[in-house]
């Protein structure tokens, strides 16, 4: 498993192609045109420990939500085949009638396992609904290696070794049984660095938090936009753009105050050009949003050489798109300033245009300053996205093990300039980048990405914090605020930037 700012790369290979029977989701309601979509990936296969799936919890979405209960919404969705797992037959619920009393009883909805049998056998009986019943079972060296790791001190007492036992067995019943694309667990030898199981093992094993952005990012690639309500058969939809809208806002929320300003000097002087300006940056970070996504769900699906040239393409479109927001960042403070229009178009934050800057506003450019963490992020994204005039970022398939991935390569003309800001920022580790020799790096896509976007994030939020926009005519200092307008009625659902929006789609999103 690889945790990226929250987002957990899955594993699951084809191992099991030849024989899996793969549910294709339904298609949406038709309409006369021949070219509406339909949900283009088969249905997510979740095995999730019993006690972690809290069904007693409920909201009128007025309070503010936990992640327990997000994690429930994403589950219930019709496009997730999902199994509880747990080692003791749920008494709330009522057993199958699947006609054979040789096998153990199957509940719907979970996955149980029964006592160990004398021949090593640990009988699993599963079901997602009522009319299929399915009877497995686990056995081999695994969990046996695992009850016999008198090294791994996860555990202490007399009933450690049970404990890793028990843990290996969920595993395999997960990845064998259940042939599960996900395992959410808590289980503290599953993520021991010294374990004995799982090597090799095909399935993604994530904590709850971790399965929030995961799950939400396969919901997101079949074009599922959810607010969650923790209610079964009622949750609410945003389409795609508002679902990344209100992420934006969120993530930067210096937009209230710095956007507001803008608007109502447009407004006052009858001159749209501020506001349009000030709209392409938040347009802008919204689109990176997006372009995220799809360099992670290109991550996750089996490379190729197709797969490596979308995630390229992707990134090199990410890097323009922040690198766009970023400049227009500069316009509106080029106007906020009163400089010359004529010379709008030397506008960057990056370039000499910062020294007149500092004659009108020290403490705007000094946002911004030599040697600065802000200065470095500037460096980062102005080097990488430089590399489309000039030397491309190379995208390479790894192979290592049973493990195919694309990594990628800085540009070399600015890779001194670009370790040198990583460095100060976190370290190179950080930012996925890892050695394999002198001058010779090798960089994970996914923790590029997610760590670009986070100092990013960051910049254009100190950016806008200094930028003087009260200072803009037809503007009430006293009216800007970094918090989104009040709602216009009591109910929840009418209120697009509530705090439960916000919170659940941020965490979603992995920050």
């Amino acid at each position: 498993m690889e945790d990226i700012m929250g987002v957990t790369q899955f594993n699951k290979t084809a191992k099991n192609a030849m024989w899996r029977n793969a549910v294709w989701p339904e298609s949406p309601d038709r309409t006369d045109s021949v070219f509406d979509r339909r949900a283009p990936f088969r249905k997510l296969r979740v095995m999730i420990d019993s006690e972690l799936f809290d069904e007693s919890t409920t909201s009128d979405m007025r309070g503010t939500p936990t992640k327990g209960l997000l994690l429930r919404s994403l589950l219930y969705n019709d496009l997730i085949e999902l199994y509880r797992y747990t080692e003791t037959p749920p008494a709330s619920v009522e057993p199958i009638e699947t006609g054979n009393p040789n096998i153990e009883p199957t509940y719907e909805g979970y996955a149980v396992l029964y006592p160990q049998k004398s021949n090593g056998l640990c009988p699993v009986t599963y079901a997602l609904d009522d009319k299929n019943a399915s009877y497995s079972g686990v056995m081999g060296d695994l969990y046996t290696a695992a009850r016999d790791d008198a090294t791994d001190k996860t555990y202490t007492g007399d009933d450690a070794a049970d404990k890793r036992q028990a843990d290996a067995i969920a595993v395999q019943v997960a990845d064998d049984c259940i042939d599960a694309d996900i395992y959410i667990t808590t289980r503290p030898y599953l993520y021991a660095p010294s374990r004995r199981i799982a090597a090799g093992r095909a399935i993604t094993i994530c904590q709850p938090d971790d399965a929030i952005s995961a799950v939400s990012l396969y919901l997101r690639a079949q074009r599922e936009f959810i607010i969650p309500t923790g209610q079964k058969k009622f949750r609410y939809h945003l389409n795609r753009g508002m679902f990344y809208w209100v992420g934006m806002r969120e993530l930067v929320p210096e937009t209230w105050r710095w956007f507001s300003a803008c608007v109502h000097h447009s407004s006052g002087t009858k001159d749209d050009k501020l506001m349009y300006l000030a709209s392409a940056v938040m347009s802008r970070m919204q689109r990176s949003l997006e372009l995220r996504d799809q360099i992670h769900i290109g991550i996750n699906s089996k490379t190729n050489n197709d797969i490596n040239d979308d995630v390229l393409g992707t990134f090199d479109n990410t890097l323009m798109t922040l690198m766009g927001a970023i400049d227009a960042s500069a316009r509106v403070a080029h106007y906020v300033l009163g400089m010359n229009p004529a010379k709008a178009h030397n506008a960057a934050w990056q370039r000499d245009w910062i020294k007149d800057v500092a004659k009108l506003d020290a403490n705007l450019a000094a946002a911004v300053a030599k040697g600065s963490d802000n200065a470095h992020r500037l460096t980062v994204l102005t080097k990488l996205r430089n590399s489309i005039h000039g030397e491309a970022i190379k995208g390479i398939t790894k192979q290592s093990g049973n493990k195919t991935e694309t990594i990628l390569g800085l540009p070399k003309d600015d890779e001194a300039d670009i370790l040198l800001s990583m460095d100060a920022l976190g370290g190179r580790d950080a930012w996925g980048v890892k050695p394999l020799g002198a001058n010779l790096n090798e960089v994970n896509p996914a923790t590029l990405v997610d760590k670009l976007f986070e100092e990013v994030v960051i910049l254009v939020n100190d950016l806008m914090r200094a930028t003087p926009v009260e200072k803009l005519s037809h503007v009430q200092a006293a009216n800007l605020t970094n918090m989104p307008p009040p709602p216009k009625d009591n109910h929840p659902t009418s209120d697009t930037f509530s705090e439960w929006n916000r919170l659940t789609i941020r965490w979603q999103l992995g920050f």
